[in-house]
């Protein structure tokens, strides 16, 4: 189960699918055609989740349709994972790349993504541990009043001035509620810090095609199968430095891969560093009064009715 909707829990269909590309690439290896290869997959006694899409698309591709339309179709509405599996497909389909080595290379790139994926929220799961339980203060200073024998909830919602207390606690929670939502949202990655554009690149230009056609092929790949796309600017430099170096783009397109998930893993690390201890300025600002609000305020005029007899705590309340 997800913490927050800010915080997905890394999905283990990157890990699953990985073995499937490795499996394919394995049997194509063996000189399998695609088709084969994804036949030999069918297991008829599983029932899995994963078990029915191979063979919804076995089905499929054995009823007439290809088998890159077959995979399109099945994995339109499944976990991205499964879109990039059927986005390798298509890429080298239409460039002509060998499909088996583009599996391999697929099997690396997911294995790496779910890696980032869980350094990035492994590292935020402190700060967004700490604001759930300071935002549980005002709570437990209700449980607080009770333990002494102050009816807070009394003295919070039968008095004028017990309501302006309780307006003033709740306007608190709320800001510091969406406070700490932005500080962790702006900790987090953009949705395409782990597109795959850069591995389809790779495999695009395997195949011999042109860094112009390659780039044409991986856009409507992305389109097609409904993947993040990184800033353009990442894929239109390569070519150049390609040109430039005289380093195979295919090389060069892996590396930048490798490297952008990386350096996702360490940006996350040292922004959840810094979000540890700037999350703690809406807490205090604006969590902590709540508390005293809805607390001690309570207690206090409890003591000072004790003290100077009902009628003055009336007069106070």
């Amino acid at each position: 189960m997800a913490l927050s909707p800010l915080l997905q829990k890394p999905s283990d269909q990157s890990l699953l699918v990985a073995g499937i590309a490795a499996r394919l690439a394995v049997f194509m290896g063996a000189g399998l055609s695609p088709l084969r290869a994804w036949q030999e997959l069918v297991e008829p006694d599983d029932t899995t989740v994963e078990a029915e899409l191979i063979r919804e698309v076995n089905d499929r591709a054995t009823s007439g349709e290809s088998l890159v339309e077959a995979l399109a179709q099945t994995t339109e509405f499944e976990d991205d994972a499964w879109r990039v599996l059927a986005a390798v497909h298509t890429v080298a389909h239409h460039t002509g790349a060998p499909l088996g080595n583009a599996l391999w290379a697929l099997t690396t790139a997911l294995h790496e993504r779910y890696e980032a994926e869980r350094a990035v929220r492994a590292t935020i799961l402190a700060p967004v541990y700490t604001q759930r339980l300071l935002m549980g203060l005002p709570l437990l200073g209700l449980l607080l009043s009770a333990a002494l024998g102050v009816d807070a909830l009394e003295f919070l919602t039968s008095s004028g001035l017990g309501w302006i207390a309780t307006v003033s606690a709740v306007v608190l929670m709320a800001g510091a509620w969406r406070w700490s939502r932005a500080m962790i949202r702006e900790a987090l990655p953009g949705p395409s810090f782990l597109s795959p554009a850069l591995d389809l690149l790779a495999i695009a230009t395997s195949g011999g095609a042109s860094p112009e056609a390659a780039r044409i092929r991986v856009d409507d790949a992305l389109s097609r199968h409904g993947l993040n796309a990184p800033d353009g600017h990442t894929l239109d430099k390569l070519p150049a430095l390609s040109r430039r170096v005289g380093i195979p783009l295919r090389a060069l397109a892996v590396a930048e891969a490798s490297w952008v998930r990386a350096r996702a893993k360490a940006d996350a690390t040292e922004r959840a560093a810094a979000l540890s201890v700037k999350i703690l300025i809406p807490l205090g600002m604006l969590v902590l009064p709540a508390f005293v609000i809805v607390g001690v305020i309570p207690i206090v005029f409890a003591l000072l009715s004790g003290a100077f007899g009902q009628g003055a705590g009336e007069r106070l309340w």
